[in-house]
């Protein structure tokens, strides 16, 4: 992945419903395995309460202004980011 995209979660619902949330920075994922340079990878993470009319989620790529317009899952649901 290049620094030009960012992922994001696409949550499905039984009834045709789809909603986009952007992924959060979650840490580093080092391979320490094999010798020196170790690769290192960014890692995500996002959240969204399941309910039975969940169907699924899929991951994807949108370029950084597509994926900054998309909100963000918090503990109290989905906001938008905050724009500075």
């Amino acid at each position: 992945m290049t620094t030009d995209h960012e992922p994001y979660a696409l949550y499905a619902f039984r009834d045709s419903r789809e909603v986009a949330v952007a992924m959060h920075r979650d840490g580093l994922h080092i391979d320490l395995s094999g010798p020196p340079p170790w690769p290192v990878q960014i890692t995500f993470r996002c959240w969204m309460e399941m309910c039975p009319a969940s169907h699924g989620a899929h991951l994807g790529l949108a370029d950084r202004a597509g994926a900054a317009g998309l909100p963000v899952s918090t503990v109290d649901g989905l906001r938008l980011r905050e724009t500075a």
